[in-house]
Formats: structure tokens, C-alpha cells, sequence
């Protein structure tokens, strides 16, 4: 799996150097996002599971 992950990041790393960006930059990118990701699994490993809420719509038409 690892090795796939890394090949996967070589490519995308590469992606945005084509685009003009620079490399140390882009891992930087990739890095913060990783630590995003992290903290918001940390937080809530299965966001999918929480109830959804469905806003009422609004009730105030005139006549309504």
C-alpha cells in the first residue's frame, strides 16, 4: 500500500511542477493537508455516519 501512496504523491507532485509550482513547495501543500486530514480524522473518524439535518424550508410567503 505504501509504495502505491508513494507513487501516487510522485505523481501528483509532479503534476504541479509541470504547472509551474515548485516541488518544496507542493510537499509543503501536501504536508499541511496531511496534518488537516489527520486532525479532522482524529476529530471524526466517520463523518458519513452522523445524522444528516435538513433545513425546513421557509414558511414566510405571503399567502403561505
Amino acid at each position: 500500500m505504501q509504495s502505491e501512496i508513494g507513487i501516487e504523491l510522485e505523481q501528483l507532485v509532479d503534476r504541479f511542477v509541470q504547472k509551474g509550482h515548485a516541488a518544496p513547495d507542493i510537499i509543503a501543500a501536501i504536508q499541511e493537508e496531511l496534518y488537516r486530514l489527520t486532525t479532522s480524522y482524529q476529530e471524526d473518524p466517520d463523518p458519513s455516519d452522523d445524522p444528516k439535518q435538513l433545513d425546513e424550508p421557509a414558511n414566510d410567503w405571503p399567502g403561505a
